[in-house]
């Protein structure tokens, strides 16, 4: 940027020439002062985009689809007369359901497998027990991406649908053969379709989907999900609770707005860590002009003395300082971005959007900071009389 400066001021006149002159001159402190606000003005761009991101998914990928509730521990002789309420009660439904067992992984093409014989991201897989279920046709999310679903009167040997993200961090793909402990029973099944699972989508949903005759005959329970407007919320859950009590409703609306509070908390509090570093910049800033105040002062007596009035010297100041502010605020969306980008998308692996109005905001708050603090800083300085600086060695 200085070097970019200095070649800018031969091509440039006026205040706009001593202003990229100052950036680029030998021994400028400029470098050092962007380098300080550089790195707290970058922590917080990176925070602010962060924060965006996973508000968006929480407002809109989340909260845009979510069910009212979760409902847990439906037997199945409650299935009927379940979704029969539901369809009665206003701006409710429908019942979404699903049967749901639960078995750890044990085996895959006939060699046990326990969790440290794994990869890392899929060792949850044998560690405990995860949420199994069966189906003859597929499930209204995910998209098969290999292989081929079951026909819907199969009865051949047990077939399982597996979530691809899963699969391949596992080493499994179509063909393979799985085998789960489910309910001191060993279930062993060929995969024999993958599905494109969103799990950032508050649906049903399910790592391994068994053809129905896996389970035959075995006991399980349903979970389901029931929307309803926010109205609706209290007579449904007041319904539930005396037509099946033991039927365990999670409310999702709840939820979500906690997620917003912890997400919102969360950013404020790394938030007030990064304007420390911030504060260390602003000092580093007040610094430079403090070491600069003798030499600027002398400058603005020169500049009077061939016409310049104290208006046009605080100005090329105010531009001085404003460009300094620019090439930090640059830098900072520019390394904070990609901070961002890689935390949202490698970490949190959601969906990265960038948005560009939040950053040119901070941009512009950034430059516009620095050159408030830059021209405080030599606002004495440019109303000194030139005869009485000249005559001072």
């Amino acid at each position: 940027a200085a070097r970019a400066a200095r070649r800018a001021a031969r091509r440039s006149g006026g205040m706009l020439r001593l202003a990229l002159a100052n950036l680029g001159r030998p021994g400028t402190t400029a470098p050092g002062a962007v380098l300080a606000l550089g790195i707290g003005f970058s922590a917080l761009v990176a925070i602010a985009l962060v924060e965006s991101n996973v508000r968006r998914m929480v407002d809109e990928r989340l909260a845009g689809d979510a069910p009212a509730f979760f409902l847990i521990d439906i037997q199945r002789d409650q299935e009927a007369p379940l979704a029969a309420l539901v369809e009665t009660l206003p701006e409710t439904g429908p019942l979404e359901r699903a049967p749901m067992l639960r078995g750890r992984l044990t085996a895959i093409d006939g060699a046990p497998v326990g969790e440290d014989d794994l990869p890392e991201g899929a060792r949850w897989l044998a560690r405990s027990d995860i949420g199994l279920s069966f189906a003859a046709a597929p499930p209204p999310r995910g998209d098969v991406v290999a292989g081929a679903w079951w026909p819907a009167d199969y009865g051949g040997p047990p077939l399982v649908s597996f979530d691809e993200e899963t699969a391949l961090s596992a080493g499994l793909g179509v063909g393979s053969r799985v085998a789960f402990n489910v309910l001191g029973r060993v279930v062993e099944a060929e995969i024999a379709n993958l599905r494109r699972v969103s799990w950032d989508a508050v649906a049903l949903n399910f790592v391994a989907v068994f053809a129905p005759g896996a389970f035959a005959g075995a006991p399980y329970a349903l979970v389901g999900t029931v929307a309803a407007s926010e109205a609706a919320e209290g007579p449904l859950i007041r319904a539930l609770a005396g037509e099946f009590a033991n039927v365990s409703a999670i409310p999702v609306r709840a939820l979500l707005e906690t997620a917003r509070r912890t997400v919102r908390a969360a950013a404020a509090a790394v938030a007030a860590a990064a304007a420390f570093a911030l504060a260390a910049g602003v000092l580093v800033l007040a610094a430079a002009v403090a070491a600069e105040r003798r030499a600027r002062i002398r400058d603005a007596a020169i500049l009077k003395v061939l016409g310049a009035t104290r208006a046009r010297v605080l100005a090329g100041q105010l531009l001085e300082f404003a460009l300094l502010g620019a090439v930090a605020a640059v830098a900072a969306v520019a390394i904070g971005g990609a901070a961002a980008w890689g935390f949202v998308t490698g970490l949190l692996e959601i969906e990265w959007t960038f948005p560009a109005a939040r950053a040119a905001a901070s941009a512009l708050a950034a430059a516009a900071l620095v050159a408030a603090l830059g021209l405080a800083g030599t606002w004495r300085a440019a109303g000194r009389k030139p005869a009485t600086v000249l005559r001072t060695p």
